[in-house]
């Protein structure tokens, strides 16, 4: 049930775009902290949403370095950190795609 409603919310984010913002900084704090969960479907459902996030410009690249660099620093599961780092590398991709990475 978990990961068909994170599958969801990554599907919202992906439609509404920059329109799915609020909630969107809303959810990643939680969505990054679910990346740790034993359950590789709910896993595997929090990448895809986060990616989504990044990739609709729900939320800014700040946004999601701040969340992830956070999330890194926090904690010691491995899986948590490993999740936070995938995503931000997603960030900078979908970024760097918008063209704005090159002004950095």
């Amino acid at each position: 049930v978990a990961a068909s409603a994170i599958r969801a919310t990554g599907s919202l984010a992906r439609v509404l775009g920059p329109g799915f913002r609020s909630l969107a900084q809303q959810a990643a704090p939680a969505l990054v902290k679910r990346g740790a969960d034993k359950k590789a479907v709910v896993a595997e459902a929090v990448r895809g949403c986060l990616a989504a996030l990044s990739t609709a410009s729900c939320l800014t690249l700040a946004e999601a370095a701040e969340l992830a660099l956070a999330a890194m620093s926090r904690s010691t599961n491995t899986q948590l950190r490993s999740t936070a780092a995938r995503w931000l590398a997603a960030a900078v991709s979908a970024a760097d795609a918008e063209g704005v990475g090159r002004s950095l």
